[in-house]
């Protein structure tokens, strides 16, 4: 007999992956010229922004999760 084990599946995962694909596109849809989209460098999505050589100016991080709950500011997460 099969005993399922709750929590065990890799739903929110999967979920999460696809969202940071959509969000990956969506910020290529929106790139800028002097701008470079880095994956899974410094967090999940990262958008760096260069001078006219190249040379990193900035660099904002983002990262993608999923949540069944909502979050604010008050949260330990």
């Amino acid at each position: 007999m099969f005993n399922e084990i709750k929590n065990r599946d890799a739903w929110s995962t999967i979920r999460g992956f696809v969202y940071q694909v959509d969000l990956t596109i969506l910020r290529w849809l929106d790139i800028k010229s002097n701008e470079v989209l880095e994956l899974e460098k410094g967090e999940d999505i990262d958008v760096v922004v260069t001078d006219i050589s190249n040379e990193e100016i900035s660099r904002e991080l983002g990262q993608v999760k999923h949540r069944e709950d909502g979050l604010s500011l008050n949260q330990v997460e």
